[in-house]
């Protein structure tokens, strides 16, 4: 039974807030966005989790094991590539360590159920992003469905008036008044 803002509490009328059915639907895009980017984490760990099992310490020489160059070592890996001196080309080169400290920390011995467990790690990691990148759309159309026009087209147009005259971090705003 759904009663306009008010519901009852144990005989007594209590006043509720009830959200519009556009928020709601933008919060239930929200908290299934949260849930998407909670089992990316929880792959993406349990992908480092098999790596360090293996003693390849993947995510100490290149940081994100998620990025371009991460992605690209573990594919190589998954596919039977285990020697670290091709795997550490596969680097980018804008990577700050050398090929030489990456192929070391590549290093490791290669266990079947931890490859099996990468492998499904990886899986599940490619899935819950592809579904994040689909939620994120969703979420933008309907946003743009929703919102009005007026207001998204003043913040786009809107550029800040540049001074040469250098402002403090701890100046106050300057307010204009009508």
């Amino acid at each position: 039974m759904h009663l306009d803002s008010e519901t009852t509490f144990a005989g007594f009328i209590v006043r509720c807030f009830l959200l519009s059915d556009v928020l709601q639907e933008l919060r239930t895009y929200y908290y299934h966005r949260q849930h998407l980017i909670e089992q990316i984490a929880k792959y993406t760990h349990k992908m480092q989790k098999s790596l360090r099992l293996m003693s390849v310490s993947l995510d100490v020489a290149i940081r994100d094991i998620t990025g371009k160059s991460g992605l690209a070592i573990i594919d190589a890996i998954l596919s039977g590539n285990r020697d670290p001196h091709y795997l550490a080309p596969l680097v980018d080169i804008r990577m700050k360590k050398s090929k030489e400290e990456i192929a070391d920390s590549l290093q490791g011995w290669w266990r079947d159920e931890l490859l099996f467990e990468l492998s499904a790690s990886m899986d599940f990691y490619r899935l819950y992003e592809k579904a994040l990148q689909e939620c994120d759309k969703v979420i933008e159309r309907s946003s743009l469905e929703f919102a009005p026009d007026s207001t998204l087209l003043e913040s786009v147009t809107e550029k800040p008036n540049r001074s040469k005259k250098k402002v403090s971090e701890n100046a106050p705003n300057k307010i204009k008044y009508c």
